[in-house]
């Protein structure tokens, strides 16, 4: 078990340091259109309060599809490197580092920076910081306000933060976390998003606390839903995997959780007594049906995060006193116990490892199946490798619409191809891909 920070101790300004940038392996998108394609950029090296981390394998979160689509009503910053499902091992520590050193095992999550200075940050909730935290990535450091958080000025308006999907980084050590030695560093990387998204409500709202004595119910069976089902059974809850896909009922019992089809009109009558109902579902879906499974006076807890809007009537919360909450991942002092509570109990995501030139297919595959039952883990090792190249499965852009404020402009490819037939472009592109297939399958049999 690490020693958790101290929130009140207060750190001097960080200093400029001597040693030179160096550049790291990345995959990025240059635009909306979400396509990702092999680069490098620049990192700074290690400051006093510094960790330099071998980023072995990062996580794909759905998350990451939003942001690289711009789906999501906020600024979306380009070029841009998702990720914030790191793992990997410490390669250079800062000379005021005092919890890690070279060859620890350490994931980055969500969070890379925050005031560290408001009330909230200073109880170990970074994550609602007054200012707002600081993304790992499509956060930018702007001229005029952050300035002296500027390490490397790599566009116009100040410093662009880029993610896990990459061969290394820098962070300072408060938003490090420590991974126990024995834990299999390639199914880690989700448990810094995934896990700490449905574990901190979970824990928060009673679930752990009540054990066998509180019926969980678990809306949604993808990468956050069979987190949060491994968790509440983990916690001796009495668990239910809430779906439509009568398929997932075989995973359920995989799991060793129940499951119940909300398509079924008698199964819902017959389960109107949840306590604790957490909602991982992260498109449009209506939120006031599953009020009606709740006990008086309990809550449903939201941390998907649709790109639409969601409706609820009154009503739905009015009769029983019922309550809709959200949550937003965990702040550093809950993320570590998290992690130790998983290397304790053996918990972590079913996952598949892929190479980075296959994220792009990876990612249309997030994107047209619902719930995929395996996280996808990209295995960064492989930036190293002399020869390859991305592959060219594209996603249709007319399949989205840009909600975000773009920058620069230009990035927002939506608006510089509005009159592009975007999906005669996209049928011809797979006509293409497929031709080849065809062609190889012919020469080498």
């Amino acid at each position: 078990m690490r020693v958790l920070p101290n929130f009140q101790k207060q750190r001097t300004k960080m200093k400029p340091v001597e040693q030179e940038n160096y550049h790291a392996h990345v995959m990025k998108t240059e635009n909306t259109s979400a396509f990702m394609k092999r680069g490098v950029v620049e990192r700074r090296p290690c400051g006093p309060h510094d960790v330099k981390i071998k980023i072995l394998y990062s996580g794909v979160c759905h998350s990451d599809l939003h942001q690289i689509r711009g789906e999501w009503p906020c600024n979306a910053y380009f070029p841009m490197v998702p990720g914030h499902e790191g793992a990997g091992i410490v390669e250079d520590v800062g000379s005021e580092v005092k919890k890690f050193k070279v060859g620890d095992h350490v994931g980055v999550g969500v969070m890379v920076g925050s005031c560290l200075k408001c009330e909230e940050c200073k109880s170990g909730l970074e994550n609602y910081c007054k200012r707002g935290f600081d993304d790992t990535y499509n956060t930018c450091l702007k001229i005029g306000e952050r300035d002296d958080d500027i390490r490397i000025k790599n566009c116009e308006h100040g410093e662009l933060l880029f993610g896990t999907y990459t061969s290394g980084m820098t962070v300072d050590e408060h938003w490090v976390f420590y991974l126990q030695p024995h834990m299999p560093l390639e199914r880690c990387g989700p448990l810094l998003c995934a896990g700490i998204t449905v574990y901190d409500p979970l824990v928060q709202f009673g679930c752990k606390e009540n054990g066998a004595n509180w019926k969980v119910g678990v809306l949604g069976f993808g990468g956050l839903g069979h987190m949060a089902l491994k968790f509440a059974k983990a916690f001796g809850n009495d668990v239910y995997a809430i779906s439509g896909s009568e398929h997932k009922r075989e995973w359920a019992n995989e799991l060793g959780v129940k499951f119940m089809n909300y398509k079924d009109k008698k199964a819902l009558k017959e389960n109107s007594d949840f306590d604790f109902i957490i909602d991982t579902i992260c498109v449009f879906h209506d939120v006031a049906k599953f009020m009606n499974l709740l006990k008086t006076d309990r809550k449903l807890c939201l941390v998907g995060i649709p790109a639409e809007k969601l409706q609820i009537h009154a009503f739905s919360f009015l009769g029983g006193r019922k309550t809709v909450v959200g949550s937003c991942i965990g702040g550093t002092p809950r993320t570590q116990e998290m992690l130790d509570y998983c290397a304790e109990n053996n918990i972590y995501p079913e996952s598949e490892l892929i190479h980075p030139k296959d994220v792009n297919s990876c990612l249309q595959k997030l994107s047209t199946v619902t719930a995929p039952r395996a996280r996808y883990i990209i295995d960064c090792q492989k930036f190293d490798d002399e020869e390859w190249k991305e592959d060219k499965y594209a996603q249709d852009p007319s399949s989205w619409k840009v909600l975000a404020t773009v920058i620069p402009e230009s990035a927002n490819f939506h608006a510089e191809q509005k009159n592009v037939d975007f999906r005669r472009v996209t049928l011809a592109g797979l006509a293409f891909v497929v031709g080849l297939g065809i062609l190889k399958h012919v020469k080498y049999n």
